[in-house]
């Protein structure tokens, strides 16, 4: 099975708080989305500028970051693959799920998300009411999702 992970995430210094974090089964095409939310919160110049851009904020979540790690694990199988579209969040999320090499990929030679995100169509509830479509992390991953199905059929011909 292959799965497309995307998050949303605040970054404070060299760590990441991942706010929105979408898990999508290409054979099905359905997805498991997770809104977290965090108990402490920081408070910065920064903070509010990415909040800004997310529209999500600590307390919009309904779950904790240790639950939807033990949900996404629970679903992934030791033989599935994961991929992911670049290079940093790749390296970010094989630490937090604890992902073999073998398990994770980047999509590689891709174009740039907004190359790849064509619509609306699939954004969150959240992001869609709040006009900010562009930072939803399921959004993404059916424009990966997309991405793939184009590149195989392009493949097929040949």
């Amino acid at each position: 099975m292959l799965w497309i992970l995307d998050i949303e995430a605040f970054q404070i210094r060299d760590r990441f708080y991942p706010l929105e974090i979408c898990l999508l089964n290409t054979e099905k095409e359905t997805c498991n989305l997770f809104f977290v939310k965090y108990r402490k919160t920081f408070e910065s110049r920064s903070i509010r500028l990415q909040f800004g851009r997310h529209g999500i904020d600590w307390h919009d979540g309904d779950i904790s970051i240790f639950s939807a790690i033990k949900a996404i694990k629970k679903r992934i199988k030791a033989d599935d693959k994961i991929c992911v579209k670049g290079e940093q969040k790749l390296k970010y999320l094989q630490k937090l799920f604890d992902f073999t090499n073998e398990q994770i990929f980047e999509i590689k030679n891709a174009p740039a998300l907004s190359e790849l995100v064509e619509s609306n169509d699939e954004s969150c509830y959240l992001h869609f009411q709040m006009h900010k479509t562009w930072w939803c992390a399921r959004r993404r991953c059916f424009a990966i999702l997309k991405y793939l199905k184009r590149l195989e059929h392009d493949t097929a011909q040949w």
